[in-house]
């Protein structure tokens, strides 16, 4: 069967392959007995039986798509009336009426079935009439029973078909709502943004479920309200302007749901107090909400309203609640995503502001590594450079040229190899920033790959070995002026006056410095000490001289 096929048309389907065989099987066992008792067909028998075997082919055929079964239905009725008029012997005039009715009563539609019991009451009066007209009481008598079999016969078929028609719309009711809730499960696991979630899955339980409106609401994080999150139609979309929300415990299927954690439903709108009328719902006649949870928290309800009154079965309760637990493991899952979304953006900030960060600490490095080597180098206190000449015996001198080669390396900051000249230069590169070169000459034959990865160590490790001889060496000067001040703080501890604490400052320093002269002055100068006066009228310091001069 397909999906659009119902249940009740499958059922009479099912049962209209097992009515066609077995009319058939009547028809031959008619047969055989005029045959063997008489040894030809009796009345009306042979066009009957024709008429039946080409119903019940034809029938047979069309019935492996059930959905041609109302066509079928009607046909085998038509030939069934064809039938019941071609009869004359009462007996199987009204047995085969009475047949005809209840399996009638069973497949076949309200106004199809009355045009069915029209007809056969149409042929079984003509029958009776000619019976009173020949005088038969017998017949008549019959005539009245079978009437009455039929009556009984109809009634009892058309309450068996009421019971079955019933049972095939539960049926079908439990199949959709058993489709609907699958969808909403697919629709749950398949989106993680919390907003288009709520919006498919409402529209989706509305659509699927045939209910007037629904929506969902979230507990908010005090657990003091119930926020509407997502709603449908205009109704829904006026709620959700208006931010709707209803207090957690309130006298109302939202507010009870979100309180106790079991479904609350309002069977008949006009008579619950449990139900808070909304103006924007004026249709709504029953009312269920379900909880949402996880884990074992209450986090919202799920609402559904209805048109009807008592809307709600226990399967439509089970189906929904089936519903809100799927709500409920897809809103923890779009939370968690959303948190390692968060968490992921928060590392990528992190990670581009390290790397900002480290690349102006490489900055300031450059820079202090070229300040700290230029500012070495500018002391005059290691040459610039050195050369060695092809003589073996003679020593390195220093020279302070740059050779196109070494100005390349330096610029490129990579092997350069001028095979004409047979040099190679490298630059010599400490925190990534350039403090020298190395040039050699060698023979074109040795230029080989191993030369330049030799090179690029010897550079590499000449940085480092540089940058702690310049280390050493700074730290060496530092250490020597720190004693040159211990030893003129030393000498300040034997004088005695003022005096000699500025013959000795000064000494020292000419000494430590190699200065031709110095001079020391104590107090203000001359324009302070002038503008002070004229403004405090104060006299000079110990009534001499402004300025305390002091000469070396």
């Amino acid at each position: 069967t397909t999906r659009d096929v119902d249940f009740l048309a499958v059922v009479r389907a099912g049962f209209m392959r097992r009515v066609l065989p077995l009319s058939l099987a009547v028809i031959w066992a008619l047969i055989l007995f005029d045959l063997t008792t008489v040894g030809t067909l009796q009345g009306n028998l042979l066009p009957v039986s024709i008429i039946l075997h080409i119903t019940a082919f034809i029938g047979l055929y069309a019935l492996r798509d059930p959905r041609n079964v109302r066509f079928v239905a009607y046909g085998g009725h038509i030939a069934l009336v064809i039938v019941i008029a071609l009869q004359i012997e009462p007996i199987n005039l009204y047995l085969i009426s009475a047949t005809t009715l209840v399996v009638g009563a069973y497949l076949l539609d309200r106004y199809a079935y009355l045009a069915l019991v029209i007809a056969v009451a149409a042929i079984i009066g003509w029958n009776v009439w000619e019976a009173f007209d020949r005088g038969e009481a017998r017949g008549v008598a019959v005539a009245a029973s079978g009437i009455v079999a039929i009556t009984i016969s109809t009634m009892a078929a058309r309450h068996f078909n009421g019971v079955v028609r019933d049972f095939a719309r539960r049926n079908e009711r439990n199949n959709n709502l058993i489709r609907a809730a699958g969808e909403v499960g697919q629709v749950t696991n398949s989106i993680l943004s919390l907003d288009e979630l709520f919006g498919r899955a409402v529209e989706v339980i509305r659509d699927r479920f045939a209910y007037y409106h629904v929506q969902i609401f979230l507990v908010d994080e005090e657990g003091q309200y119930a926020d509407l999150v997502s709603s449908t139609g205009e109704a829904g979309r006026r709620l959700l302007e208006t931010k709707h929300r209803l207090p957690v415990g309130s006298q109302s299927v939202i507010g009870r749901v979100t309180q106790i954690g079991e479904p609350i439903i309002a069977a008949d709108t006009d008579r619950d107090d449990v139900h808070a009328r909304n103006e924007l719902l004026p249709d709504t006649r029953s009312e269920m909400a379900l909880p949402i949870t996880d884990s074992r928290r209450i986090i919202g309800a799920l609402d559904v309203q209805s048109t009807r009154s008592n809307a709600f079965s226990q399967v439509d309760i089970q189906a929904l609640q089936i519903v809100a637990t799927q709500l409920g493991v897809a809103i923890r899952n779009a939370r968690l995503f959303e948190a390692q979304e968060e968490s992921v953006r928060e590392n990528k900030r992190l990670f581009f502001e390290s790397e900002a960060s480290l690349r102006e600490i490489q900055r300031l490095n450059r820079q202090l590594t070229q300040k700290s080597w230029r500012d070495f180098i500018e002391s005059g206190d290691v040459p610039e450079g050195v050369s060695v000449a092809d003589d073996k015996t003679a020593s390195p001198i220093v020279d302070t040229n740059w050779s196109s080669v070494m100005i390349d390396a330096s610029k490129r900051r990579r092997i350069i190899v001028d095979d004409a000249a047979n040099l190679m230069a490298v630059p010599i590169v400490l925190r990534n920033e350039v403090i020298g070169a190395i040039e050699v000459e060698i023979p074109t034959a040795e230029t080989e790959e191993d030369h330049h990865e030799i090179l690029r160590s010897v550079a590499t490790r000449l940085a480092v070995s540089l940058d702690n001889a310049r280390l050493f060496e700074e730290a060496q000067q530092s250490t020597i002026r720190e004693q040159q001040l211990n030893e003129i703080v030393g000498r300040y501890q034997a004088a005695n006056t003022v005096d000699e604490l500025l013959q000795i400052t000064l000494s020292e320093l000419k000494e430590l410095f190699g200065a031709d002269g110095g001079k020391i002055r104590l107090g203000r100068p001359a324009s302070q000490t002038a503008g002070a006066e004229s403004a405090n009228g104060a006299p000079p310091m110990n009534g001499h001289s402004q300025n305390g001069d002091h000469h070396d």
